[in-house]
């Protein structure tokens, strides 16, 4: 066995954050939903804006549409950059998303208690990984600037479609 040289392996979790999936926590699912969503919504959308401002016979929408009734269920794409990015938020904040989702609800004195969640419980958790979509690409307000006692670290990131189609 060869011996690992001083400061030569750095850990991926540093922290030894405890890391939760939709698979271990239900609830965290509903994070994931949300934020692959609101991902691919606006990569739908710029997307298509961009394709009917080179040619208005592309439009996949009519202005002032709900673009939710246009653009589908979210890719693998989508699903697959959430996923990451809800990793990142977990070891970027030392705590697993459940313990955030937990502290931002008590802001919106709001209880997440122990599975089985409630409906109730359940959209909230989706709406805030929607909130954290809008928060990762810079498209939305911060979820902790209405929120007193939150602080939450986020990355940044760019998500994008090149070509889309609207949905059957």
């Amino acid at each position: 066995m060869v011996p690992i040289e001083e400061g030569a392996y750095r850990p991926r979790n540093p922290k030894e954050v405890n890391m939760v999936t939709p698979q271990t926590h239900p609830i965290v699912g509903k994070v994931l939903s949300g934020l692959a969503l609101s991902l691919h919504v606006q990569a739908w959308a710029n997307a298509a804006d961009e394709m009917a401002s080179r040619d208005s016979r592309k439009r996949l929408y009519p202005p002032q549409a709900e673009i939710l009734d246009y653009c589908g269920k979210p890719s693998a794409q989508a699903k697959f950059t959430a996923a990451q990015v809800l990793g990142q938020i977990q070891a970027m904040n030392g705590e697993s998303i459940i313990l955030t989702l937990q502290r931002a609800s008590q802001a919106d004195h709001v209880e997440i208690g122990a599975y089985p969640h409630s409906a109730e419980e359940e959209k909230y958790a989706f709406d805030f990984g929607f909130a954290l979509g809008l928060m990762v690409t810079g498209s939305g307000c911060s979820w902790s600037d209405d929120r007193e006692g939150l602080d939450l670290r986020i990355p940044h990131i760019e998500f994008h479609y090149d070509r889309v189609s609207a949905a059957a």
